[in-house]
């Protein structure tokens, strides 16, 4: 018998986004290990955790979500 998978949430909240954008490694790694958030999850302006670092020139969250979590570096941001 098959036990299902927890489901992933796919909403970043605020304070992670914004820790992303400071460049807190440790918070933006235990968030994303800890609360089954999946790294594409958006915020609720629909920008991922890639592109609030991006935007913020936060190259190590960058790299950690990229080559430590997978992220996927297609997804398009949508907040002009």
């Amino acid at each position: 018998m098959d036990v299902p998978l927890p489901r992933r949430r796919w909403l970043v909240p605020q304070h992670i986004a914004r820790a992303a954008a400071q460049g807190d490694v440790h918070s933006i790694t235990n968030f994303l290990q800890q609360n089954n958030t999946h790294v594409n999850a958006r915020t609720i302006n629909q920008s991922t955790l890639l592109h609030v670092a991006a935007r913020y020139g936060q190259v190590d969250i960058v790299h950690v979500l990229v080559h430590g979590f997978g992220c996927d570096v297609e997804q398009l941001d949508y907040v002009r």
